[in-house]
């Protein structure tokens, strides 16, 4: 892996050859403040290619999170322990205006069949006990569900799931960033805006991906913007898939999204749909 610091006006052009960046090389972003918000896959070089055509792309949100998560732990043989949830329950009263998720079932049915006995837990089921109880009992964590990013207070951002006796089932960044993860080794947030920006020169990313990091999970697949259930429930199954055949993430992840680029309708094809999609972490 060929880790390049690069500054954005450095980082358009990286395809060219006189970049210095061959086809096929692995990047790896160790970004700055509002530099986590910028789509590195959607970047196009001055022959219009995007940036992912060329390269495996992985954001390290900051060089000791990176030493903390691992850094070149690989996965075991085999086929992991996967914990998928399907978060389609939510205090409806609290959040009437979020919309119901109509594409979260097929997206863990599909995900459920390339895994060996997975749990799954779905609907009323998928509580903020059950999930602090089992998330470290898995090697992989599956979230398809709404995230609420609070770019003020990020440790306040939270999962929303099932409300349960005297709890609201708001599950808290801080929250699982109070536990040290051991087991868990890649976590797959399908939901609106997991990754975010923090206004800092260390560690500027925040959302719902950095609890997990700062936590000892080495690495996380997470959103930059709102997220839509046809191109998650496309993406994420794929991304799985490729996962499981590799073991290694920001390739699958890579897959993936080109798997996108290549459909048949229009709107997978675009940007807007793949490329809200980044890898952070260390080396899986």
């Amino acid at each position: 892996t060929e880790i390049y610091t690069l500054s954005l006006h450095d980082a358009l052009p990286i395809s060219c050859p006189e970049a210095g960046v061959p086809p096929g090389t692995e990047i790896c972003f160790v970004l700055d403040k509002q530099l986590n918000e910028v789509p590195f896959a959607a970047l196009r070089s001055p022959t219009k290619r995007y940036l992912i055509q060329d390269h495996t792309i992985r954001i390290l949100p900051s060089a000791s999170l990176y030493l903390r998560a691992g850094g070149t732990q690989r996965r075991s043989p085999g086929s992991p322990g996967a914990l998928l949830v399907g978060a389609t329950e939510f205090d409806r009263g609290l959040f009437s205006r979020l919309p119901s998720l109509q594409g979260v079932a097929q997206e863990i049915a599909e995900i459920r069949q390339l895994y060996r006995q997975p749990l799954v837990i779905e609907g009323a089921q998928a509580t903020r006990s059950r999930l602090l109880d089992e998330m470290d009992r898995h090697e992989v964590f599956q979230y398809a569900g709404h995230a609420v990013f609070n770019p003020r207070y990020p440790a306040h951002s939270f999962f929303l799931l099932a409300p349960e006796a005297g709890d609201t089932g708001l599950l808290f960044a801080h929250e699982i960033a109070s536990h040290r993860f051991n087991k868990l080794r890649l976590v797959v947030l399908s939901a609106c805006s997991t990754l975010g920006p923090l206004d800092t020169r260390t560690g500027g990313l925040s959302g719902m991906a950095r609890p997990f990091l700062a936590a000892g999970v080495p690495a996380v697949l997470g959103t930059l913007w709102d997220l839509g259930d046809e191109p998650a429930r496309h993406l994420v199954p794929e991304f799985h898939r490729r996962w499981l055949a590799s073991g290694n993430a920001a390739a699958a992840l890579r897959d993936a999204q080109l798997a996108l680029m290549q459909s048949t309708d229009p709107a997978l094809q675009s940007p807007a749909s793949w490329a809200s999609f980044e890898l952070v972490g260390g080396l899986d």
